[in-house]
C-alpha cells in the first residue's frame, strides 16, 4: 500500500492552509446559523425571546441585575440575560407568576432555581455568579489557599449587595 500521497499532500504551502481555514470557518458558520434557526423556531419561546426585542419587564429585571452587580463590583458582562431561554446561557424571566434563573448547556438545564418573586430569586442569581467571577479571579493562586480566596473574595461581594446573603452561603455565619 503506498502511503506517499499522504506526505505529500500535507505538504500543501500556503495556499493550501488557507484553503482548508476557509472551510473550516464556513462549516462553523453554517453550524451557527443553522442552530440559531433551531432554537429560534421553538414554539414555547415568547415572541420577545425570539426576536430578540426584550420587553418593558426584561428591561426591568436587566437595570435591577445591573444595578446589584454594581454594587458588588462585578463585571455586567458575566450577568444573565433578562429574557426567557433562547438557547445555551444564563437567563432570568418571569413566567407567569414565577421568576426563573435557568443556565443551559447544550439545551440541557445545568442550574434551575424558581422563586415567587424577584427579590427572592436574586440570591441565587448572585451567589452563583460572584462564585464563577471570584473562580476566574484566582486562576493561577496557589491550590491550597485558593478556595479561601474565592470565599473571602464573594463574601465581600456579597455583603456589597446584601449582608443577609454572607449569612445564606452557610460559611459567614
Amino acid at each position: 500500500m503506498n502511503t506517499s500521497w499522504a506526505l505529500n499532500a500535507a505538504d500543501v504551502g500556503p495556499l493550501g492552509f488557507i484553503a482548508v481555514a476557509a472551510i473550516a470557518t464556513i462549516g462553523a458558520l453554517l453550524i451557527h446559523f443553522l442552530r440559531r434557526a433551531r432554537s429560534s423556531a421553538q414554539p414555547d419561546i415568547p415572541p420577545s425571546a425570539s426576536s430578540g426585542e426584550p420587553t418593558p419587564e426584561d428591561r426591568e429585571l436587566a437595570n435591577r441585575l445591573r444595578e446589584i452587580a454594581g454594587k458588588m463590583g462585578l463585571p455586567g458582562r458575566v450577568l444573565p440575560r433578562a429574557h426567557a431561554p433562547n438557547g445555551d446561557g444564563d437567563f432570568v424571566w418571569r413566567d407567569g407568576e414565577i421568576y426563573r434563573y435557568r443556565s443551559l448547556e447544550r439545551g440541557g438545564a445545568i442550574a434551575d432555581h424558581e422563586a415567587n418573586n424577584f427579590e427572592d430569586l436574586l440570591y441565587p442569581v448572585f451567589a452563583d455568579r460572584s462564585r464563577m467571577h471570584c473562580y476566574i479571579e484566582t486562576i493561577g493562586l496557589e491550590e491550597p489557599g485558593r478556595e479561601a480566596e474565592i470565599v473571602r473574595r464573594q463574601q465581600a461581594m456579597l455583603a456589597a449587595a446584601n449582608p443577609d446573603w454572607v449569612l445564606r452561603t452557610g460559611a459567614g455565619a
